[in-house]
């Protein structure tokens, strides 16, 4: 099963793996903690400018937060890229801020007819 954590703010300088770009210590505790329930390779980064991430996706840095774009267009982002990559949203497990999980929550709603 799919599981999902956000990003955060501190962010290394320098382009990098998605898992070595997010810098907090809770990003890295939520990380070790969903590793050790779903498998390494079952985790995703949901990521305010890149959207989904598998965590050795090479990224550059950014400073780009949430609430600077709409929530339509970064849940479309989403729900294009979760096609891409053959991931199921309706049945992932997110641990993650209401922020990232409301806009996918609410766009299964209209896909769906309800979730």
């Amino acid at each position: 099963m799919v599981a999902f954590i956000n990003c955060c703010k501190a962010k290394a300088s320098v382009k990098t793996k998605a898992r070595l770009l997010y810098q907090s210590w809770f990003f890295k505790a939520m990380l070790k903690y969903v590793s050790e329930k779903v498998g390494e390779n079952q985790v995703y980064i949901l990521s305010a400018k890149y959207g989904i991430l598998g965590l050795d996706d090479k990224v550059e840095p950014y400073n780009l937060k949430l609430t600077e774009q709409t929530e339509n267009d970064w849940a479309e982002m989403v729900f294009n890229q979760a096609e891409e990559r053959g991931i199921d949203l309706e049945n992932a497990i997110y641990y993650c801020a209401s922020a990232y999980y409301e806009p996918i929550k609410r766009k299964l709603e209209t896909v769906k007819g309800g979730w």
